[in-house]
This record gives C-alpha cells, structure tokens and sequence, in this order.
C-alpha cells in the first residue's frame, strides 16, 4: 500500500475503531488523534513543541515524530491556519480581562493606576493578535485558477509578425537584407603562411 493510500485510510480511521486495521496502523492512530488533540488545546504551540510531546509520550525518534507531524499537517491542515476563530476568541479574552481589571479596582485609586497599565498592555497584545492574523480583514475568495488561459502562439520565422522589429516595413526589412547580403557574400581570400619558428633558438 502507497503512503498516499495508507493516510488516506488512517483519515477515514480517525476518532473511531475499526479492527481491520493493523497493530501499527492502530498504533499511528492513536499518535496522531493524542497529537491533534493536543495541538488543537494549545493552537500556538511550534512544531518542536508538539516534537517534544510525541517523543516524551510514545517513546518515538526525532525524525518519527516529525514524519507524525507532517502526516498530521496533511491529514488535518496546518492548525494554526485552519481557521481565524481562535485568534479571534484570544483576542476578545484579552479584552474583556483588560475591562475586568478596571473593573476590580471598585474605583480605589492605589489600584487604578496599575490596572490601567494592565489592561492598556491587553489591549495592545489583542490588536497585535488582530493585525498579525489579519483578522479585521474579510479573506479572500478563492482564485478560480481555470480562469487563466494561456496565450496562443503561431510560429513565424518573420521578425516583422513576431514583434521585433517594430516600425520597420517588410520592404524595409527586405531591403536591409539584399544589402547584408550584398556586403557579406564576397568572397574572403584566405593566405595559407608558412610556420615559422621565433623563439629565438
């Protein structure tokens, strides 16, 4: 079975039991279904993060668990850029702990010095959130890619029709080649000479 076939039975294996798998296939299952869910608990995490996590919890090699995690990738997605919705929710959090800071100070005025600081610096990690994912931006639809047609070329031997010499007539054009022709088809004589030793000796 090709690794194309054998991910495609692991996708349609996920998240369910089927005992026509075998012992292994079973086994990359349950790696893949423990380390998707671990990188959709902790969407911001590296790929050396949930590295770490594959090799501490199933006793795997670096390069197994990074063959895990490009599997995953196929399978799934990038996490990270699977959908906006969790930036989103982050960047609101962010916000609304910034308001229940000020809140919490019930006005006193020791507090709602350092509570302003806080809350000012969560709202400033929101909008970065905001502008980093580009989440005030409506996302493009996708390019229809059967819309490009290629152009149509005929092949000529006329530099005129091709486009290269531009502003020049056939008759021009002609001409100029008559007289090429006229100046380079004389015969050149060619002089054998003798070898002749000059080194001196």
């Amino acid at each position: 079975m090709s690794k194309q076939d054998t991910l495609g039975l692991l996708h349609d294996n996920m998240f369910r039991k089927d005992e026509s798998l075998t012992e292994k296939q079973k086994e990359m299952i349950r790696r893949y279904e423990t380390a998707f869910t671990f990188w959709l608990d902790k969407p911001w995490i590296s790929d050396k993060e949930v590295r770490n996590f594959l090799m501490s919890h199933y006793g795997i090699s670096m390069s197994q668990a990074y063959v895990d995690i490009k599997n995953l990738q196929f399978l799934f997605g990038k996490v990270r850029n699977a959908s906006k919705e969790w930036y989103r929710y982050m960047a609101n959090e962010l916000i609304k702990e910034a308001v229940s800071e000020l809140e919490d100070t019930d006005g006193d005025p020791e507090l709602v010095g350092s509570a302003v600081f806080i809350a000012r610096t969560k709202i400033a990690a929101a909008e970065a959130l905001v502008k980093i994912n580009r989440l005030n931006k409506i996302d493009a639809d996708p390019f229809d890619w059967e819309q490009i047609k290629l152009p149509e070329f005929e092949p000529t031997n006329d530099p005129v029709e091709a486009g290269i010499l531009t502003g020049t007539t056939r008759a021009e054009l002609s001409e100029k080649i008559r007289k090429m022709e006229e100046k380079y088809s004389t015969q050149i004589e060619i002089n054998d000479i003798p070898y002749e030793d000059v080194s001196g000796d």
